[in-house]
């Protein structure tokens, strides 16, 4: 058989019902069992989850022995390669369950997967989008643990897929192959009633080789509470667990000095017991010493790192081998005898500031959108929590942002967004992405109360479109077919200046309010003028040449050193002229929305050429025009373009039938 799916149920209600239901319908075509794994429940949850489903496989404690042996005895009873271990109130996602299988066969059995972790709200039965997490950490002192956001874990390549290295996993969901679940010893069946191990058996995992890989495609929704609601969780039992964890994996100088740091954290005394939880949890590990010992030579015999090297590999300050043998001691503190369960992934949101406003709203699909060049103020905000309490934020989007663009009449100056920028709660920048393109965002953060977390969205860049329009002299369109223009007529490049007209047309979606237009035109100019006379066959003459790029001008660029357009040198009787001209022209539209703090950004641009030949007089040619749908590649040439910028008036026109936006 392919798989196995353990659901792992204590006092459920309801929700085992529903998690069947979910597994099952997301999981049709598989070749898999669903296994329902009890823990002495009375609640008649599992009586019903039977009758719904008669194809499940029970199998089920007659007393209450707890989270890891109810989930060992699951694996035991298992028949597939790979076995995907869910509690009794989770919701996948269509394809999640696969992908996980998928995962395990393609790594070849030899990692732990994790999926996305998504909180789920149990009375709609729906995962929280905004709340998902993604890596989990594990410091070994106190084994503290909880969420890491994706931007801080390793991504590696496995082939066609990318995953990313979690230092720990949380137990509610996971994938792993029956060979190593079984080289790993699996769960511990000789835990008492919750706690540490999912962390125990991913610690297992890394020391003998095997990473904990994390996929963020594969999402499953759990439900997380503030407070275990239907059934207690002993303080001893929790004790005892981490003590049989650290027996297992520490070398012997490391869980002595682990042992002495525990002890001095729990001297408080317990009502039921009166020489304290420290010794009542010492009495039940020892009531369990002979198991872990046997465990301890296994995994000491067969791995290949220790837990010198998890803590260099990610980052822990203990233990360190300077540090087992002299070690000062914390001081005592008193432990609040009633454990909690793992928190859920932070109920975080970003918002955005409504141009002219003191509004922050969420980021909706209306509230995504923007224009290039338009201003934007986000923050993040935490359930629980108030603006002051999120520190250590980092932002990233992607696309082109900036902070500001200012221009004289010959140069750009252009002010990107740094390091620094980033690393403030409400981040402020311009933004610029190609039309109609969902453009990447996010915060990585901390909580007061230990969390990292991080959030993701993206902003969208609505569509500007831009024709470019252009006539010559007598008012008929150009580049309609024409290549040529009748300059013996009207002497078009000679004297007076070209009388071609350029504009353009520019839409913007109907929802937005009108911003404000200019141009910057590049043109690069060619004059060559030769005056001489005919000597026989052989032509005599002297050559004059300017060759310059000219900011706009208004008229057309005429003299300057040299022998311009306009500049020729009077004829002598017999003498004969000769002049050549290619000039090269880039025409870039600038936008910038309305609001406050928008900037000037290059939307298209046009490019054209022409060229000029003749003897005493003659004509232009005029070659088609390129035009770019974006202009940000000559953009980044910022700041050093050498133009104008100039203002345009910007006329209202009817929109044509075809048209979805505004503009003229």
């Amino acid at each position: 058989m392919r798989a196995s799916i353990i659901v792992a149920s204590h006092q459920e209600g309801e929700r085992l019902g529903r998690t069947l239901a979910s597994c099952f319908e997301t999981t049709a075509g598989f070749d898999r069992e669903i296994i329902v794994a009890d823990d002495a429940s009375f609640d008649g949850s599992v009586e019903e989850a039977s009758r719904r489903f008669p194809q499940i496989r029970l199998f089920r404690n007659d007393e209450r022995q707890g989270a890891s042996p109810t989930k060992a005895l699951g694996a035991r009873q298992a028949r597939g390669e790979t076995l995907v271990f869910l509690d009794g109130h989770c919701k996948p996602e269509p394809g999640a369950i696969g992908r996980l299988i998928e995962d395990v066969e393609q790594l070849k059995g030899e990692a732990v997967v994790t999926p996305a972790i998504a909180a789920l709200d149990v009375p709609r039965w729906k995962n929280a989008a905004s709340q998902i997490g993604h890596g989990y950490f594990l410091e070994l002192e106190e084994f503290h643990c909880g969420w890491l956001p994706l931007g801080e874990l390793r991504g590696t390549w496995k082939g066609p897929r990318k995953f990313y290295e979690s230092p720990a996993l949380i137990g509610c969901a996971l994938a792993v192959g029956r060979e190593l679940y079984e080289n790993l010893g699996g769960f511990d069946p000789n835990m008492r009633y919750w706690g540490v191990e999912d962390l125990d058996f991913g610690l297992k995992s890394w020391l003998m080789g095997c990473p904990i890989l994390h996929d963020p495609d594969a999402v499953i929704g759990h439900r997380f509470r503030a407070a275990f609601d239907n059934f207690s969780v002993p303080m001893e039992h929790l004790l005892a667990n981490q003590l049989r964890m650290a027996r297992k994996n520490f070398t012997e100088a490391t869980w002595s000095d682990w042992v002495d740091r525990c002890r001095a954290r729990h001297v408080g005394r317990i009502a039921d017991h009166p020489e304290g939880l420290w010794a009542l949890a010492w009495e039940l590990f020892q009531a369990g010493r002979a198991s872990v010992e046997h465990e301890r030579t296994m995994l000491l015999g067969h791995r290949r790192h220790d837990e010198f090297w998890y803590a260099e590999r990610f980052g822990l300050e203990w233990p360190r081998l300077a540090s087992t043998a002299a070690g000062s001691l914390p001081q005592a503190l008193f432990v609040e005898p009633s454990p909690s369960p793992s928190p859920a992934p932070c109920n975080c949101k970003i918002q955005r500031l409504i141009d002219g406003t003191t509004i922050w709203k969420d980021l909706t699909n209306a509230n995504r959108h923007c224009l290039p060049g338009e201003y934007i103020q986000l923050r993040v905000v935490c359930s629980g929590f108030s603006n002051d309490d999120i520190t250590n934020p980092i932002w990233t989007v992607a696309g082109n942002i900036f902070k500001s663009w200012a221009a004289d009449n010959q140069n750009g100056v252009l002010t990107l967004v740094s390091d620094a920028d980033r690393r403030v709660r409400v981040f402020t920048f311009c933004f610029y992405a190609p039309s109609n393109v969902n453009a990447p965002l996010g915060c990585s953060f901390s909580l007061p109360n230990g969390k990292k977390c991080d959030i993701n969205d993206f902003m969208i860049a609505d569509d500007v479109t831009v024709t470019f329009k252009s006539t010559d002299p007598d008012g008929a369109p150009l580049f309609s077919g024409r290549t040529s223009l009748n300059s013996t007529k009207t002497k078009v490049g000679l004297y007076p200046p070209p009388g071609i007209t350029f504009g353009a047309v520019v839409r913007v979606p109907p929802a937005y309010a009108v911003g404000e237009w200019n141009f910057v035109q590049v043109v690069i100019a060619h004059r060559t003028s030769k005056v001489g006379a005919t000597c026989k066959s052989n032509y005599i003459g002297e050559e004059y040449t300017l060759d310059t790029t000219y900011p706009y001008s208004s008229t057309w660029p005429t003299g300057g050193t040299g022998h311009g357009i306009t500049d020729v040198p009077d004829q002598a009787l017999g003498s004969e002229v000769q002049m050549q001209g290619n000039d090269k022209f880039a025409m870039i539209i600038m936008f910038k929305p309305a609001g406050p703090h928008s900037q000037f950004v290059p939307i298209a641009e046009t490019e054209w050429s022409w060229t000029y030949c003749c003897m005493n007089e003659g004509g232009w040619v005029l070659y088609n025009p390129a035009q770019s749908a974006s202009a940000w590649v000559r953009s980044k040439a910022f700041p050093v373009w050498t133009q104008n910028v100039v203002a345009l008036p910007y006329v209202a026109a009817p929109c044509p039938p075809a048209c979805d936006g505004s503009g003229g």
